[in-house]
């Protein structure tokens, strides 16, 4: 909380006549607004909780434009549990082109796949979202079911994600053997080379 806004509830607590404290509530507010610190990063009109369940939802439906609009060019997707008891993330996207390369190859790998029950917090900043849930998917090449325990951080910025932490069970994953893609195994090079 900042400490304009902890002097605007001292302020506000003083005795005053009702109407009087609305006004000078609202004036506080309105000349807040237009201060720098006071704006938020996320998009005016959407919540970094809606541009990330849209995020899923695009997935979910296989909304190609959709994800590709929600994600900023400069965007992250860092994998931080690896399959191997080393203490460094699994992989690493960077960039558009990348993160759209590794999502669009879900779509090879997995049919239905979809997050029945998910749980959504935001952050209190209000712009971090996190979704915590059981995916559930057909492997593509085996027919097996898939269903692993997520939870993923999506940070927003200017009403785009420019960061997605997503934990899940890495061993879980690889026991599938689906093949890496080119751009897979060049995330995991990028983390072992760190």
């Amino acid at each position: 909380m900042s400490l304009l806004s902890i002097e605007k509830r001292k302020f506000l607590k003083l005795p005053m006549p009702r109407w009087s404290a609305l006004i000078i509530a609202a004036a506080t507010s309105a000349s807040m607004a237009s201060m720098p610190f006071a704006q938020t990063t996320t998009s005016p009109e959407r919540s970094a909780l809606e541009i990330a369940q849209d995020y899923v939802r695009f997935i979910e439906t296989g909304d190609r434009e959709g994800i590709e609009r929600s994600l900023a060019e400069d965007v992250e997707q860092i994998f931080p549990i690896s399959s191997e008891a080393t203490g460094d993330p699994q992989g690493l996207f960077v960039g558009k082109e990348e993160v759209l390369d590794y999502t669009y190859g879900l779509f090879r790998k997995f049919e239905n796949l979809h997050w029945p029950d998910p749980q959504w917090t935001e952050s209190a900043d209000g712009r971090t979202a996190f979704l915590e849930g059981r995916g559930d998917a057909t492997v593509t090449h085996s027919g097996e079911r898939y269903r692993n325990v997520y939870i993923t951080r999506f940070d927003i910025d200017d009403g785009q994600i420019v960061r997605i932490a997503e934990y899940a069970n890495a061993t879980l994953y690889e026991s599938l053997g689906i093949e890496p893609t080119e751009t897979e195994i060049e995330a995991v090079e990028r983390v072992r080379g760190q």
